[in-house]
């Protein structure tokens, strides 16, 4: 394949970020406190956020190519999505990103569910997490089986309440981001 082709799959991209006050859940779940960070993603699933909002990111030339080299049986390609990187940026996303403008914190992605055609990567910010920063752009990040990072995308975290401006131990906040691939090549 060459560098023409790399454009062939589109993406179907959608982000979700929730909200919730650590007050609501500890009413609401009599053990929050002593559940892992997986239990508390799956159990706050079950309470009303306070604030929910969704947005839609950009998948990176640098992953499309990626998956494309992976359609040679001669390379090696096991890209492992593994991180949600946040920043403070705030330049709309573009597809010749290469990371976020301004990283501030990088954390291990909570869960992810891998389909067919698509990912869906939650993770899943504690109230000891991430705190004290504003966050205004997000990014998941894969590791290359060769060594080294490379960001799948790149999303405004576009909250008009402020939620995120700055995170505060008074909220958690899930970030769910489903990453899909549709073919749009047109068979004649």
């Amino acid at each position: 394949m060459n560098a023409d082709q790399t454009h062939v799959a589109a993406s179907i991209d959608n982000v979700e970020v929730l909200i919730h006050a650590v007050e609501d859940l500890r009413a609401q779940i009599p053990d929050w406190d002593e559940l892992t960070r997986r239990e508390k993603l799956q159990r706050s699933r079950d309470v009303e956020p306070v604030r929910q909002w969704e947005t839609h990111n950009v998948t990176l030339e640098q992953y499309h190519e990626e998956i494309i080299r992976g359609l040679d049986p001669a390379v090696e390609n096991d890209l492992e999505i593994s991180h949600l990187a946040l920043g403070n940026g705030d330049s709309a996303p573009s597809v010749g990103d290469d990371g976020l403008e301004n990283e501030l914190f990088r954390t291990t992605i909570t869960d992810i569910v891998n389909r067919d055609t698509e990912i869906l990567a939650s993770t899943f910010l504690t109230s000891s997490m991430a705190n004290g920063d504003s966050y205004y752009e997000g990014a998941i990040v894969g590791e290359r089986s060769e060594g080294g990072d490379l960001f799948v995308n790149r999303l405004l975290l576009d909250d008009p309440e402020g939620r995120l401006d700055p995170k505060t131990s008074q909220n958690t906040a899930t970030v769910n981001i489903t990453i899909g691939q549709e073919d749009q090549s047109e068979v004649n």
